[in-house]
């Protein structure tokens, strides 16, 4: 134990002395996050609404029609439902905002209450989603027979508003998971890869055999010091998501910043198992340069680190679901901010936990020490 305390130390010294080891495994990612968090490179996505319609008077109708007319625009997403499932999906951040259209609706002679239910966490979607239905109820005023003279809009819709606090946290809580998972595979592949060959070329493990700390100690104390410079990062570009651009960590699961490190060291340790084959392939760090890159590159940005799979072509989208760093963001996005645990993610953690098996074989076979 001390002999490897020992090495753990040593290597944490030999690793922040590597500035280009520091820039890639946590200044690159920082950059990234803060970049793309700050200046909120978020494409359009129109906001979506849920209804629970109970009228069935002429009214309710032409409300309908209205709303679904601005839905054939793209300007709303519109999706049916009871208040009780709507309620759930808005707590989940899926919907922006419900309405209920209570049975009354239009009657005459009755001020009409609508209940309308917005995500705290969105407010530029509920400044769209009031100016829809302001414009709808108009026209509903406008079209509906036999008003008197004496009704304003005011006296005929009630609109009653609650706030929820949900666990949808907008862009930002998309982006901060994805950072971290991403920058977790920098470091699995390029930290470890270029090292080993750096030590074999130079002749340092074969050397080490010879001694009585044996190469093997000295690579499981490498492997030790990645995986505690992985908890590191981790925590780190948390801590920035959290103070620099608001993102909420764990708010429904008081166990999310423990099973955030556990899934971190599962995805970690598959990235680094996939280092150490590369290194014992590539014979120079020139040949081990465009495999790694080849690697990290396409996951990079097919694995919806910083923009979600749904706005590729479904036919990428086949394909990138089944990446290592997806089930890995997708993960810690889910752990995060989306108040789940890892009993809710058993498809995910059963992809990592594949793709572990499949890394731990390849560098079994493929390292060598020389």
């Amino acid at each position: 134990m001390k002999l490897y305390t020992s090495l753990i130390i040593a290597s944490m010294k030999m690793y922040y002395r590597n500035k280009h080891a520091i820039i890639w495994s946590l200044f690159f990612p920082l950059v990234v996050m803060l970049i793309f968090g700050l200046f909120n490179f978020e494409k359009y996505n129109p906001p979506k609404i849920g209804i629970d319609n109970r009228g069935n008077s002429e009214s309710s109708k032409i409300l309908m029609e209205s709303i679904l007319d601005v839905k054939a625009k793209k300007i709303l997403e519109v999706v049916f439902g009871s208040d009780t499932q709507l309620y759930e999906k808005l707590e989940k951040g899926e919907l922006h905002a419900f309405l209920v259209i209570p049975e009354d609706f239009g009657h005459e002679g009755v001020t009409t209450e609508i209940k309308t239910f917005y995500d705290k966490n969105r407010p530029e979607e509920k400044t769209a989603i009031e100016a829809v239905l302001s414009k709808s109820l108009a026209e509903v005023f406008n079209e509906t027979i036999n008003i008197p003279t004496e009704y304003t809009i005011e006296s005929r819709f009630k609109i009653s508003e609650q706030i929820i606090s949900t666990s949808g946290q907008g862009f930002k809580g998309f982006l901060v998971p994805g950072v971290v998972a991403m920058a977790i595979m920098q470091t699995g592949l390029f930290s470890v890869t270029f090292t080993l060959i750096r030590f074999k070329v130079q002749g340092v493990l074969r050397r080490l055999n010879a001694t009585p700390i044996g190469a093997s100690h000295f690579i499981i104390g490498q492997l030790i010091t990645r995986v505690i410079v992985v908890l590191i990062q981790t925590y780190i570009l948390i801590f920035v998501g959290i103070f620099a651009l608001g993102v909420t960590i764990g708010s429904k699961n008081p166990f999310a910043w423990l099973e955030i490190a556990i899934v971190s060291l599962i995805g970690g340790a598959f990235f680094l198992s996939i280092g150490l084959a590369i290194s014992g392939w590539a014979k120079t760090e020139d040949t081990a340069a465009p495999i790694t890159n080849l690697i990290s590159m396409p996951m990079m940005f097919l694995s919806g680190v910083f923009f979600p799979l749904s706005v590729m072509p479904s036919w990428v989208v086949n394909i990138a679901k089944f990446l290592p760093l997806t089930f890995l963001a997708d993960s810690l996005r889910a752990i995060a901010v989306g108040g789940a645990t890892i009993t809710d993610l058993g498809y995910q953690m059963l992809g990592l936990f594949i793709w572990l098996l499949i890394g731990l074989t390849l560098a079994v076979k493929l390292f060598k020490w020389e």
